[in-house]
């Protein structure tokens, strides 16, 4: 038998050496592809603990904002109080938390944002930036010289040089509650690469020594904004967090077009069989845009806008938008009558709202009166910029008013039409609000 096949000794020991070299590489590359995964599935975590509340996960100061709710300072309104009246947050859009979601016992955001993997992530997206001059300031401060005693008497000084911008970086790290000081700054070190001897032994002694003094609620407020304010977001945060987004958008919106299980009834067949029948020519948004005259240099955010007022149940005045357009926009525009709203490009707008900027009058009331067909876990799930974005589905044309409301809560339910229909015949839109929160959160911080 040994002569019917013929084997190339030489040759089989270079596929199999072949084989072993992939391996390590097919293992790199897999155990990229998990930290990949880890670190997006955090960053929506974050996303998700920033719409609860009431925060844009995109504003230049939401990792502040979040640090500061969940520190170790008890007093959370008279802290962040006292951040967002800091020159830091002077020149940056105002954020309206919603207290709500922190305050009732029924929301547990420690659920949503609390691991310390989780922390480690996203408070490596800050970095101290100081000047010589107030870093000289500051490094005189008692909890900078705390601080840089508890350094030295856990024996880190000698590895990790103790700089004003470590101990305010440290300081950070150390903040949020339910977690081990001791760890994160373990952690932290870690990360940096330097070995050092029974680290966990002498970061257990530093944080020991630190927290070691009766320090009153006023000091420790006063020592968080003194230190966070001087903290600034990596600009790889935004990059990272809306691509985040992003893909998150187009992975809800290939779920929406998936089939969902149901029984056998003749309205499933029915709805299946239309939406399989093809027809040449269906009115749109493009065959909206088509007609139009806007430059090429016109982004799609305001066309999208644009079509979002001019689909409007009322008719609203034209200097009630003008201001977000220039008037060769404007004078582009074509008046062509819509027969057929397209009721994706109204979702759009609609859920380009991420946050709610406190400017609309009737919202109280529609929340009272319109949410009532919601059982109480979804009604306590529900953000502020979710409540802004049904009270928008509830004035939109009769046609899609039902497929806008299901695009953000699958609930329509007789109850909720009925509080719909009465809260709007007897309530006007209030637009301009609205108009201004979509530049604010669709046009300037465009995904």
């Amino acid at each position: 038998m040994s002569d019917m096949f013929e084997m190339n000794i030489d040759k089989l020991k270079q596929l199999s050496l072949r084989s072993e070299k992939g391996q390590p590489k097919r293992q790199a590359q897999n155990d990229e592809n998990i930290k990949q995964e880890l670190h997006r599935r955090t960053l929506l975590k974050f996303a998700m603990l920033c719409r609860k509340l009431n925060v844009d996960p995109l504003h230049p100061k939401s990792i502040h904002v979040a640090l500061l709710l969940f520190s170790k300072i008890k007093d959370k309104k008279r802290l962040l109080g006292g951040f967002l009246s800091h020159p830091c947050c002077k020149s940056v859009k105002q954020i309206h938390v919603d207290w709500r979601a922190l305050d009732e016992g029924e929301m547990d955001l420690n659920d949503v944002f609390c691991a310390m993997s989780d922390w480690m992530l996203i408070l490596n997206y800050l970095n101290p930036a100081i000047d010589a001059q107030f870093a000289d300031a500051l490094s005189r401060e008692s909890v900078i010289l705390r601080l840089r005693t508890s350094w030295k008497v856990g024996g880190l000084e000698l590895v990790y040089p103790a700089t004003i911008e470590r101990m305010m970086t440290v300081f950070a790290y150390m903040a949020p509650h339910k977690l081990s000081a001791t760890k994160m700054v373990e952690r932290l070190l870690v990360g940096e690469g330097e070995s050092c001897r029974d680290l966990e032994f002498r970061c257990l002694r530093m944080t020991n020594n630190f927290m070691d003094v009766s320090v009153d609620e006023d000091e420790s407020l006063l020592n968080m904004l003194q230190i966070i304010p001087c903290m600034i977001t990596r600009q790889n945060f935004f990059a990272d967090m809306k691509a985040v987004l992003t893909r998150e958008e187009k992975m809800s919106a290939a779920q929406a077009l998936v089939p969902k299980k149901t029984r056998l009834q003749m309205r499933y067949v029915t709805k299946e069989s239309a939406n399989n029948t093809h027809s040449e020519y269906q009115e749109s948004f493009d065959t909206w845009l088509g007609q139009q005259k806007f430059t090429v240099t016109m982004s799609r955010h305001l066309q999208l806008l644009l079509y979002f007022i001019h689909v409007q149940v009322d008719k609203i005045p034209k200097d009630s938008y003008a201001v977000h357009f220039t008037d060769n926009m404007l004078s582009r525009m074509q008046d062509v009558k819509v027969q057929s709203i397209d009721a994706n490009a109204v979702i759009t707008v609609i859920k380009s709202l991420r946050v709610y900027h406190h400017n609309v009058n009737d919202l109280l009331d529609f929340r009272s009166t319109c949410l009532s067909g919601f059982n109480q876990y979804t009604r306590n799930n529900l953000s502020l910029a979710q409540i802004l974005q049904l009270y928008v589905c509830s004035f939109q044309h009769a046609s899609i008013i039902q497929q806008c409301w299901k695009s953000i809560v699958p609930v329509w339910t007789h109850t909720t039409a009925t509080a719909v229909q009465n809260f709007t015949s007897t309530r006007k839109f209030d637009y301009k609000p609205v108009i201004d929160s979509v530049v604010q959160c669709q046009v300037q911080d465009a995904l």
